[in-house]
């Protein structure tokens, strides 16, 4: 018999979590999880009131704090180079043409461009007990274990719209569907923006996203983009809105990402007691 079983990983696609498309937009993880995503815009930072933001920072909040043990959030902001100023013809009468004129001259003298995208991803990674019946599945097909599976699907389905209505009251929300669910997920594995194709067996995605070499060492690289590792020390004591909004306003090309594990307050508890115990186990004398 083949040996397929791996001790080390082989290449990127053995690094990542990805394996199958099981709904339009939703992705199967090989631990058992399930992914959705949603592209979104807010207000105009620039024109938008404290008290507006607050507003919307504390409805997002109560959108979110529903969520529990098991669940988990990325928001990624991905700034990418602009496809350049659209081409002339949609104005009809002359004074419009000319002032689409004067702006296209002011964009092509100001050079480079960038524009920003945002996403969210939710992630939901069902209790042991039933990860170990998704996992059987692929290996036993029983129909008991195939209905078990079906009732976390939709226990992630129902979820993520109940999250998409409560957000929606202030942000501008649209779910990715397949296409842009694994064009969203190349573009954070790789760095490149191109689109990807949904395979006519949406099946083995580490190795339809696992598209460019991976080179370790002190210089890693990733295809030709290079990493490096800052190392930030000076974290304000809490947050704000609006806080990172230069990062719009950056010339170059980044993915800026935020991941948050979400708790049940009994686990959040157990957490921050075992954090206070280990803590003041360190005390001298």
């Amino acid at each position: 018999m083949l040996g397929l079983r791996r001790a080390e990983p082989k290449g990127l696609g053995d690094l990542l979590n990805y394996a199958a498309l099981v709904g339009e937009g939703i992705c199967l993880l090989k631990d058992g999880a399930f992914l959705a995503a949603w592209s979104y815009s807010g207000p105009d930072l620039e024109s938008a009131s404290h008290e507006e933001l607050a507003v919307l920072s504390s409805q997002a909040n109560s959108a979110l704090a529903r969520l529990g043990n098991g669940w988990m959030l990325h928001a990624d902001a991905i700034r990418q180079p602009s496809v350049g100023y659209p081409e002339g013809g949609a104005f009809p009468d002359p004074t419009a043409r000319l002032i689409d004129e004067e702006r296209r001259g002011q964009y092509t003298a100001e050079g480079s461009h960038y524009e920003s995208g945002y996403r969210l991803a939710l992630t939901y990674r069902p209790p042991a007990d039933v990860e170990a019946r998704l996992s059987a599945l692929f290996f036993e097909g029983d129909r008991e274990i195939r209905r078990g599976w079906g009732h976390v699907l939709e226990i992630f389905r129902k979820t993520i719209a109940d999250m998409e209505d409560a957000l929606s009251a202030r942000l501008s929300l649209s779910r990715l569907d397949s296409a842009a669910l694994l064009t969203y997920l190349h573009t954070c594995v790789t760095g490149l923006g191109h689109p990807i194709r949904v395979p006519k067996i949406p099946m083995y995605l580490d190795g339809v996203l696992a598209s460019q070499d991976l080179s370790g060492g002190f210089q890693p690289r990733i295809g030709e983009l290079h990493m490096r590792v800052i190392g930030v020390t000076g974290f304000p004591p809490e947050s704000a809105p609006e806080m990172l909004g230069f990062l719009g306003r950056l010339p170059v090309e980044f993915r800026w990402s935020n991941r948050f594990i979400f708790l049940d307050p009994a686990a959040a508890e157990r957490a921050l007691r075992v954090y206070r115990r280990n803590w003041f186990q360190k005390r001298h004398g």
